[in-house]
């Protein structure tokens, strides 16, 4: 069955170090759109490090993975920069605007397509901002994609989203759970990243979302580890 976890949250608040703990990771292809150095230690710390610089040799990424028995999973990081990258060297380089953002949608549609339909497990990484909703006069986080895609919104294609946050240690300890646990170092400093993995009052506005019952009512918050969502994926379909 196909596992899909959406990580999404603003920059710097631990999505690329939630796959520290993550299981096989030598048997991931790692999609690098951020251009950034790895988030793991050691050159061979997956099964491919694929740095993107033309966002349509993507497509032909997913089909190679998807057909080798080798690859357990594919980690996109980010969809945010992926998306960027087709505007600027797509859209603002077409001749009919109109027609670049059709295409872009277009790009979209068959990314989405291919990871919906594949086998293997995939970790897709977003970064957000924080608005505010005149209508609601409440803050609002959306992830940064643009066009028809970002209107719907990116969490409406997928089942699993959960968003990281840094929080006083303090707070975090009003929601007691075992997937949560403090190192020496969050104790003495008062902050910790985690995962926001249920909306409550003050994460209303967040795009975090995941089915009834796949969350305990006290888990509001959990490292940020994707291996306990990959973990409790597997308990919750079987």
């Amino acid at each position: 069955m196909n596992r899909t976890i959406v990580i999404a949250g603003q920059s710097n608040t631990g999505k690329s170090t939630s796959l520290r703990n993550l299981k096989n990771r030598e048997k991931y292809a790692y999609l690098n759109a951020d251009d950034k150095a790895l988030p793991i230690r050691g050159a061979n710390a997956f099964l491919k490090n694929m740095r993107i610089t033309e966002p349509t040799e993507v497509l032909g990424f997913y089909p190679q993975f998807e057909g080798y028995d080798g690859c357990e999973g594919v980690i996109l990081d980010t969809l945010t920069y992926l998306m960027g990258s087709y505007e600027r060297k797509v859209v603002n380089t077409s001749s009919n605007t109109m027609e670049g953002w059709k295409n872009y949608g277009i790009y979209y549609k068959e990314l989405n397509d291919l990871i919906k339909n594949s086998n293997k497990t995939h970790i897709i990484m977003a970064h957000t901002e924080t608005l505010l909703n005149e209508q609601s006069m409440q803050m609002e986080s959306k992830i940064l994609v643009k066009g028809a895609v970002g209107k719907i919104g990116v969490e409406a294609d997928h089942t699993v989203v959960v968003t990281t946050k840094q929080m006083p240690v303090a707070k975090l300890k009003e929601y007691d759970t075992p997937l949560l646990t403090y190192t020496e170092a969050e104790e003495a400093s008062g902050m910790k990243y985690v995962f926001s993995v249920q909306l409550n009052k003050e994460t209303v506005g967040d795009r975090t979302r995941a089915p009834y019952g796949f969350w305990e009512a006290h888990e509001q918050y959990i490292d940020n580890d994707i291996q306990l969502v990959l973990d409790r994926w597997d308990e919750y379909y079987g």
